[in-house]
């Protein structure tokens, strides 16, 4: 198992600023994908919809309530909910309009599995929880019985999902303390009415102290799903009756990610992992059934490598004049087909024409210039001021060769004359100490 790191998570930007999302995120973070393109996702009190597998995101709606989750079941018609808000729309998102709570507080999660049929946990103000089934597109509800175990209001409510109009699973969370030391799997066939428990869920152990939960389930069809919780993320094979790691989060995502995450898949390989993390949001998406996951919000730049010397052309058009302390600058050119960097001190250096070194010829460029780093994109050209030691007495040199010396590694590149560089220095005296030049971007920044 294995990802790309990212080098920092999505940052939502405050309000007002141009181009921008709304307000900072707060806890949570829900999203849906009805193909491996097209989604949307709940950040804080913000809907933000995506058309390129979640690499780009647009603003659709901003509510005055916090958004808990968004659960679509076709590019058109999706719901969204959060704390006293059960929302519909018919427009993919683009307006919006309310439907009756099923009960007052909280909606934890909503799952349709068409536009008719869905299901709802809600948290009402004494902590209690009930789920709730429609089969009228959210106008009606009727509450079900609820299968975890423990007390109300002692421990918060698990996730669920249904694959049709009469099987689902939920995942009751665990605590020691209250005698529940694993997370338990229950699954209905009747719609809600009757549950049964299938099985005590691996690796979910909570702290001595603390409580585990699963943030995440979802199931593909009977037999294949997947579920989210403190510890990483695991998948079935035979309808949660057992279960095998499939990654863990700190090889999906750097750090801790207790809460603040789940994972939503739109095949049995494609699917999205959003996490928030200190006011920021990211997503990674996998197409390997969740064992390896790259990055794709925010898009992580590839790392540009150092130049070699066969991604570069070097001209030295000609001298600037008296040839006494400075020669013309040395023009390098990207000829590759990728980006690649400059970073360090560029050195000279002069050969006869037996390739053999002209004495005091090959000086770093630090004196005057120091380290510098610039990146070249295809094509894109830099200019390198070399200057040579007022030491250095120029003489003719008659089938010499010019290279520009590459750090770290000293790779050189042959410099061409141009039709103004008749002829090449020489030192017949030592110099006095390194000297260079600086760089000079010719072309603007892409």
């Amino acid at each position: 198992m294995g990802a790309n790191e990212p080098t920092s998570p999505g940052v939502l930007p405050a309000a007002g600023a141009a181009g921008q999302y709304g307000p900072t995120l707060q806890t949570g973070i829900s999203p849906s994908f009805v193909d491996s393109d097209h989604g949307w996702i709940a950040v804080g009190r913000i809907l933000l919809t995506t058309e390129d597998g979640g690499q780009h995101w647009t603003k659709l709606y901003e509510s005055e309530q916090f958004l808990g989750v968004v659960d679509f079941v076709s590019p058109q018609h999706g719901f969204l909910a959060g704390n006293d808000a059960l929302l519909v729309t018919k427009d993919g998102g683009r307006s919006w309009s309310g439907l009756p709570m099923p009960a007052r507080g909280f909606v934890h999660f909503v799952d349709f599995v068409d536009g008719q049929h869905g299901w709802a946990i809600v948290t009402g103000p004494h902590k209690e929880r009930v789920i709730f089934r429609s089969t009228d597109g959210g106008a009606t509800w009727t509450a079900l019985t609820d299968p975890c175990p423990h007390p109300q209001g002692k421990l918060p409510p698990g996730p669920f999902r249904f694959i049709d109009v009469r099987t689902g699973w939920i995942a009751c969370a665990a605590s020691a303390s209250l005698g529940f030391p694993n997370l338990q799997l229950f699954r209905t066939d009747d719609g809600g009415d009757y549950w049964s428990l299938v099985a005590a869920l691996p690796d979910s152990e909570p702290p001595p102290s603390g409580v585990m939960t699963a943030d995440a389930l979802q199931f593909m069809d009977p037999q294949r799903g997947w579920m989210l919780n403190g510890r990483g993320l695991f998948a079935t094979r035979d309808g949660g009756h057992s279960w095998e790691a499939r990654a863990t989060f700190e090889i999906i995502v750097p750090g801790s990610l207790w809460r603040g995450a789940t994972v939503e898949f739109t095949s049995a390989s494609t699917g999205y992992l959003a996490y928030s993390r200190d006011r920021q949001w990211g997503l990674f998406a996998t197409r390997a059934g969740g064992t390896s996951w790259t990055q794709v919000y925010p898009q992580v730049a590839p790392e540009t490598q150092a130049c070699t010397p066969a991604d570069l052309e070097a001209v030295l058009p000609g001298y600037n004049g008296a040839m006494q302390s400075s020669v013309s600058n040395v023009v390098l050119t990207n000829q590759s087909g990728r980006a690649c960097s400059l970073t360090g001190t560029m050195g000279i250096l002069l050969e006869d024409a037996q390739s053999q070194p002209l004495p005091n010829i090959q000086w770093p460029t630090e004196r005057d210039a120091g380290d510098q780093s610039v990146t070249l994109q295809p094509g894109q050209r830099v200019s390198i001021f070399l200057r040579w030691p007022n030491e250095c007495a120029p003489r003719r040199e008659p089938g010499a060769n010019l290279f520009v010396v590459l750090p770290p590694d000293g790779g050189r590149v042959p410099v061409t004359l141009g039709p103004r560089a008749e002829w090449i220095l020489a030192c017949t005296a030592p110099p006095s100490g390194p000297h260079g030049g600086t760089f000079e971007p010719l072309d603007p920044p892409y």
